[in-house]
């Protein structure tokens, strides 16, 4: 019985999977049919794939480090105490939440609305052109 089971789950599975894999076909025959929505996506992908991708990079990869370096020269030269070690060892993790609060959450839910305005106008300029094609 669990046999059975276990073969029906996977059976629905791969059909999801085929279901998905049919629907992304439609979404990119379409995406290249419309240049309107080409461009928007193309706009989009810079926003949110770069430009916040980017600023993550830079901060985990570059101002991260060089604080962290700061920190232990200034405290190299303090008495080296458990108290200081267990500050610098969480400095890291407590900026990384300042950064992902102070700037990555509000640009992330900036370009929500960015994206939300850009295709907007894109599907009302759709929707008028329909309408005026359509003959009553």
């Amino acid at each position: 019985a669990c046999a059975i089971c276990a073969m029906g789950c996977c059976r629905q599975i791969l059909l999801g999977v085929k279901d998905s894999l049919s629907g992304l076909l439609h979404v990119f025959h379409f995406i290249k049919q419309n240049e309107k929505i080409r461009n928007k996506l193309l706009k989009c992908f810079f926003l949110n794939g770069v430009v916040l991708w980017l600023s993550v990079m830079i901060f985990e990869f570059l101002l991260l480090p060089v604080v962290k370096a700061m920190a232990e020269l200034i405290y190299a030269r303090a008495v080296a105490s458990p108290f200081q070690s267990g500050i610098l060892d969480s400095m890291g993790t407590v900026l990384w939440y300042v950064f992902a609060c102070v700037w990555v959450l509000p640009l992330f839910w900036i370009s929500r609305v960015i994206n939300m305005f850009w295709f907007q106008v894109t599907q009302l300029s759709n929707c008028t052109a329909c309408c005026n094609s359509y003959s009553y």
